[in-house]
């Protein structure tokens, strides 16, 4: 009981982690295209 318990937490961790690095990958994605763009627009200026 308690193994199945502990990998079942286990696995809940996993996925917050997946989560979080997914998010992480979003988030810097979007910062390098909205850099990308600024700096398309500066160099149009």
């Amino acid at each position: 009981m308690v193994y199945l318990a502990t990998k079942r937490a286990l696995r809940h961790v996993f996925v917050l982690i997946m989560l979080i690095i997914g998010f992480l990958c979003v988030f810097l994605l979007l910062m390098t295209s909205v850099e990308i763009l600024l700096t398309q627009e500066t160099t149009v200026v």
